[in-house]
């Protein structure tokens, strides 16, 4: 009977990107250890509610099953009542961790330029990112700096 001690049907076992795990818990100072609470006026509730009314084809899906060895971590998430309303399924949840690691992603970005503004080299900056976040043993510091230069080069 142990097994079913701890169940809630509103919590949602969730894969993520260990960097994604990490980025939660620094920036937006949760306790990734416990299920996550979420609602409609977080930002994080934001997401997986887009993620819960997301009708088309499960772009998070071929994402995730691409990536699938990467995804070693994961968040547990308490949904409000009114996210249950909505049906909520797993293959639909996992978007949460594309969405979030596009947000430390953009997060990263504009703390590199920033930097850069003030004169600190870009490389740098991508290091003091990681750095601050807690990401250096999570995020390749080369992988980092070139998703910066990709995005340089198209603006």
């Amino acid at each position: 009977m142990e097994l079913f001690d701890n169940y809630r049907p509103n919590h949602f076992k969730v894969p993520v990107y260990k960097r994604v795990k990490k980025f939660l818990k620094e920036h937006q100072g949760l306790d990734v250890s416990k299920p996550i609470p979420v609602d409609e006026h977080s930002l994080l509730g934001k997401m997986v509610l887009a993620a819960l009314r997301e009708n088309r084809k499960d772009r998070a899906k071929e994402h995730n099953d691409q990536y699938r060895d990467q995804l070693t971590d994961d968040i547990t998430i308490a949904l409000s009542t009114y996210m249950m309303s909505l049906s909520p399924r797993l293959g639909k949840l996992v978007r949460i961790n594309i969405d979030v690691d596009m947000w430390l992603k953009e997060s990263m970005l504009t703390h590199i330029e920033a930097q850069r503004i003030t004169g600190i080299p870009e490389y740098t900056a991508c290091r003091s990112f990681l750095e601050h976040y807690k990401l250096v043993d999570d995020y390749n510091l080369d992988a980092a700096y070139k998703h910066y230069q990709r995005v340089e080069v198209f603006k």
